[in-house]
């Protein structure tokens, strides 16, 4: 089976020490079911690199992930 995950609708927005990343996360359920979950990224940068990082997803949108 090919990968088939990918991020849609990316957008990014600096903050005052890093960045706010929002997508939409794309995938195909072992059943073979389409998969496709709102998140959120926020991270946190120092000297240029990601020192941190939070992720929120919308955890009923990949219940077909968990089996």
């Amino acid at each position: 089976m090919t990968n088939t995950l990918r991020y849609e609708d990316v957008r990014v927005q600096a903050t005052d020490d890093g960045y706010v990343q929002q997508h939409t996360l794309k995938c195909i359920a072992p059943s073979g079911d389409p998969v496709e979950a709102r998140a959120c990224l926020v991270v946190k940068v120092r000297d240029g690199k990601d020192v941190r990082l939070d992720e929120y997803l919308d955890s009923a949108a990949m219940a077909p992930l968990m089996g």
